[in-house]
């Protein structure tokens, strides 16, 4: 009984642990499923969500079915875009090669803009000369009309001269027929000695020694970059010195190579001038100066006053020099000092000037009125002028070698030598073809005097004897 207690306690006890850990086992499927009502609460939430998301995607979808039609669009906008960019860089470039072609263009303006006022300038230049001509003109006009006053009154004298002297050749006519009659008769009284004796145009024997020859063929030959405005032989032979453009070259004549190249004229070149001794070269420019070089090529002086194109200078035997302008000047410059000792007021343009002695105390000029003028240096004052004689401006003017003549040349295509004593006419030459083409364009002597020479606008260069008042010969170097 005791034992069936015992049993019975312990079974009674076994079963509350029994229990227990079935108690236990259910707390924990209790856990379990609280925690499982807890997911599936959750769960429920989670597919309120997930139809949410679903809604959401469906709505992404839809968005994103959008923007993949707006990203087609877009790349149709971009291939269009690219194809434009690629015509835009294909003008792009067209202008660019446009570009290069018109900054070449405006490059190539340029330049002729600078040429064309380079030739701006030198119109002004011609215009200036063409004002100062019509002053001289109109000056030349009052003299003119001045004068015709005078020369009615001398012509009554010179008609009654004329008849005196038409009388009086007549009587000598006559005189000449009665001795060519009585010279056909016999010779009784013997041996006659007859004397030939020829005066020149002052009175004395002619007595010319031949020294100058006319060229045959084309001895040497000299290729400027330029233009070639001027030049003159220095006195021994030796060089030749050009003006070209702005810059003096002196050449050596023996072999036609530069010596030296003489730089420092703003403007181009009117005329150059070798001293007595060669030493010294000077040239004169539009630039209104004067400016002095040693042989050798170095500076010496420039010299300033004039208010226009210095159209010639010339040095004297103690080398000063004399200058002539288109400012209606003749200056004398002192070489040591650089000043101006003298200056005389020609009343018309002077285009070329000589000396008529060594010392510079005696000037020729020629000018735009159509006349020559003769000054005293010395004493500032006109010996002479000369009139009447070119129907066209003077433009150049040389003394003969002896001393005697004067050769001009004009705008009216004509050379005449004229004497200095008696102040007329000697001699005139022309042609057909002979064309003075500027005032710039000199005439010369050879170096006995029995040629003058002068160029052409056509090329030639004519050469007409001063003895025999012939044509000689016609240079023309075949291109």
């Amino acid at each position: 009984m005791e034992i069936s207690s015992k049993k019975w306690f312990d079974h009674i006890i076994n079963e509350f642990d029994i229990r227990d850990k079935k108690k236990n086992y259910c707390t924990e499927y209790i856990n379990e499923i609280q925690k499982l009502q807890e997911y599936q609460v959750e769960c429920q939430s989670n597919k309120e969500e997930i139809t949410k998301l679903n809604d959401n995607i469906n709505k992404l979808y839809i968005s994103l079915g959008k923007k993949q039609s707006e990203i087609e669009e877009q790349k149709d906008i971009n291939k269009h875009l690219n194809e434009e960019l690629k015509e835009k860089n294909d003008i792009i470039k067209y202008l660019e090669n446009m570009k290069i072609q018109n900054e070449n263009e405006i490059k190539k303006l340029n330049q002729k803009d600078i040429d064309n006022k380079n030739l701006c300038d030198k119109k002004n230049d011609a215009i200036q000369v063409l004002q100062d001509e019509i002053l001289a003109l109109k000056l030349e006009l009052t003299k003119t009309e001045e004068k015709n006053e005078a020369l009615k009154n001398e012509n009554e004298i010179w008609v009654k001269q004329l008849k005196d002297q038409a009388n009086k050749f007549a009587q000598l006519l006559n005189e000449q027929n009665a001795i060519v009659e009585s010279s056909k008769k016999p010779n009784i009284g013997g041996n006659s000695n007859i004397n030939f004796k020829t005066d020149d145009a002052f009175g004395s024997n002619i007595t010319h020694k031949i020294a100058s020859k006319i060229p045959v063929n084309l001895y040497s030959k000299i290729t400027t970059n330029g233009q070639v405005n001027c030049m003159e032989l220095s006195n021994d032979a030796k060089h030749i010195c050009v003006g070209i453009d702005k810059k003096l070259f002196i050449y050596e004549t023996e072999i036609g190579r530069v010596k030296v190249s003489l730089s420092g004229l703003v403007k181009e070149v009117t005329s150059v001038c070798f001293n007595s001794n060669n030493s010294l070269v000077l040239g004169t420019s539009f630039d209104k100066s004067i400016r002095i070089w040693n042989i050798n090529g170095s500076s010496k002086d420039v010299l300033t006053g004039h208010t226009n194109k210095v159209s010639a200078a010339k040095f004297s035997i103690d080398n000063n020099i004399i200058s002539c302008s288109q400012d209606r000047t003749i200056k004398l410059w002192n070489i040591n000092s650089g000043s101006c000792d003298t200056s005389i007021f020609t009343h018309s343009s002077c285009n070329d000037l000589d000396l008529m002695d060594n010392s510079g105390n005696l000037v020729v000029t020629a000018h735009l009125d159509n006349s020559l003028k003769i000054w005293d240096m010395h004493n500032k004052k006109l010996i002479q002028e000369i009139t009447n004689i070119h129907s066209s401006p003077v433009i150049s003017v040389k003394t003969s070698p002896t001393g005697n003549e004067i050769l001009s040349l004009s705008r009216d295509n004509s050379l005449k030598t004229l004497d200095i004593r008696m102040y007329n006419t000697l001699l005139t030459f022309r042609d057909d073809n002979l064309r003075t083409f500027n005032n710039s364009q000199n005439a010369c002597y050879s170096s006995d005097g029995k040629y003058a020479i002068c160029g052409s606008g056509n090329g030639s260069i004519y050469i007409f004897n001063t003895f025999t008042n012939k044509k000689e010969k016609v240079l023309k170097q075949s291109r």
